[in-house]
């Protein structure tokens, strides 16, 4: 979701709140008796009128049937979706590996994925070798996740760091403006350049290594290498 909106009550009065990564925008309030209208009208928006995109899902995000999830992944215990990444279609596989909880903050997002395909039957395939998706809302104002893994030479690509595969900023469908909540806020969406403030920008990689949670960790022999890689991960990129 890139947005929740959600209808506050308090005494006899009530307003509509937008909830994104920038923080909360009210409108104003009314009375339930006097405006009865305009509450009746608010809610059978939010519960039916409006589309789920209307309501803050990802527009770059299509949710799968179960019958669709079954044939495509042989598992239906969880839904999947499938999510475009700079230019490329991927399909979540199971449930999210790490899902962040915080109202405030990145908002991340991982998910095991396979590379979602239309082959010539116009039958949908799963191709490839799987791989790790993260989904994060970044800060304008600093270097993108995947710029440092792109600056990093082959030749010198550190141990207990991830494989980049590819990634970037997400942009809104059949455009070149990126998702932010600037754009979000307003009607008229600008490029990264063009925006007035630092904002909140969604951004997505997608990763070949698949690890293994460090709370999985099957001796304490297990569990030092887990936090060596780590370290030597973090420090070969930020110079430690």
């Amino acid at each position: 979701m890139l947005f929740c909106v959600g209808i506050l009550i308090f005494g006899t009065e009530f307003c509509v709140g937008i909830f994104d990564r920038d923080g909360i925008a009210f409108s104003i309030n009314y009375d339930m008796f006097e405006d009865t209208e305009t509450l009746v009208r608010v809610v059978c928006s939010l519960a039916y009128e409006l589309t789920i995109n209307e309501i803050g899902l990802d527009p770059t995000v299509k949710l799968l049937t179960d019958e669709e999830t079954k044939a495509l992944t042989g598992q239906n215990a969880y839904p999947s979706a499938v999510v475009s990444c700079a230019g490329r279609d991927l399909c979540t596989i199971g449930p999210p590996i790490w899902s962040s909880v915080s109202l405030l903050g990145r908002g991340t997002n991982v998910w095991c994925t396979k590379e979602y395909v239309l082959e010539k039957d116009q039958i949908p395939r799963l191709r490839g070798n799987k791989m790790i998706m993260k989904t994060a809302w970044r800060n304008s104002g600093r270097t993108p996740e995947s710029d440092i893994y792109r600056a990093i030479e082959e030749d010198q690509y550190p141990k207990g760091l991830a494989r980049f595969e590819f990634g970037g900023d997400v942009l809104f469908p059949l455009s070149l403006f990126p998702i932010t909540v600037q754009n979000l806020r307003n009607e008229l969406h600008q490029d990264l350049s063009n925006h007035s403030n630092v904002t909140p920008v969604l951004h997505r990689l997608v990763l070949s290594t698949i690890g293994r949670p460090m709370w999985e960790y099957q001796s304490e022999f297990d569990l030092l290498c887990g936090f060596r890689d780590s370290i030597r991960g973090e420090s070969s990129i930020f110079g430690g």
